[in-house]
This record gives structure tokens, C-alpha cells and sequence, in this order.
């Protein structure tokens, strides 16, 4: 991807809530659901408010103290990481450019880079693959239909 690249949510598969500064983010089709913190949920705001992927960069690095080549090293591979996961995917280039402003900290002292981490968890993910609507008999969520 080039630095112009854009990110998008890959829904409708994808959902995401962000409470008290964590990001929470579910998969529906795999099951999976994910958090992100601190240095992670900045990036995630910064990929939903429609940043292109040098901005989001430059962004962090002016956010948080540290070395921009590490930094920016980090924050690509962790762009690919949520590509790979399948929870985003390239804005098609034909579509408009449009960015949400993003309220920037304005600590004295950033705080220092730590690289952002995709915490994955498997532990509901059968719960959460089922089908509410679909996948359920007259027993409701979350009973899985039985054959």
C-alpha cells in the first residue's frame, strides 16, 4: 500500500464500539473480537475518521515521542496486521476523499511510542459466529439450529 492509501471498516462483517478509550471491534463471520489500546485505538480513530495512511503516521509520530522511522515502520505493519485480519480493507480510489476532523492531544510531553497491539481473543467466537436471526429455532439466540 502506498502512503496515500485510505482504510475503510470492513463491514458489514465488521463492527466496532469505542468505549472509554478502548476500541472493541467483532468480526462476525469468523467470531473473533479484538481490542485496542493507547497507540492502537489512535490509529483506529485516525483510519475511521478517513486519514490517508501517511497522515495517520505523521499523526502518531506527532503524538507520541520517538524515533519516525520506528514509528512509522510499527504503524504500517500494523495497518497490514488489520488488513490481514480481515476488519479493513483499501477505500476504493474512486471514492471521495472525505476526512473527519480528529481532536488532538495537547499534552506538554507526549507520551512515548510503544507499538500498537492487536489483542485478538478466540474464547467466544462460536457464540458469537451464530446467526441470531437465521442460524436459531424457537429456543432463540443463542441455540444454534438443530438439523
Amino acid at each position: 500500500m502506498d502512503d496515500e492509501t485510505r482504510w475503510t471498516l470492513n463491514a458489514p462483517q465488521v463492527v466496532d464500539e469505542t468505549i472509554d478509550g478502548e476500541v472493541m471491534i467483532i468480526h462476525l463471520v469468523t467470531g473473533h473480537y479484538y481490542s485496542l489500546l493507547d497507540v492502537g485505538a489512535n490509529v483506529w480513530q485516525r483510519l475511521r475518521a478517513g486519514q490517508a495512511q501517511r497522515k495517520i503516521v505523521d499523526g502518531i509520530a506527532c503524538g507520541f515521542t520517538g524515533e519516525y522511522s520506528v514509528i512509522s515502520d510499527s504503524v504500517i505493519q500494523f495497518l497490514a496486521q488489520l488488513q490481514q485480519e480481515d476488519l479493513v480493507r483499501p477505500l476504493d480510489a474512486d471514492a471521495a476523499a472525505t476526512e473527519a476532523v480528529i481532536e488532538e492531544s495537547t499534552t506538554a510531553v507526549p507520551p512515548p511510542f510503544l507499538p500498537p497491539v492487536l489483542n485478538k481473543y478466540l474464547d467466544m467466537q462460536q457464540l458469537l459466529a451464530l446467526d441470531p436471526i437465521h442460524e436459531t429455532d424457537e429456543r432463540g439466540w443463542p441455540h444454534a439450529k438443530t438439523e
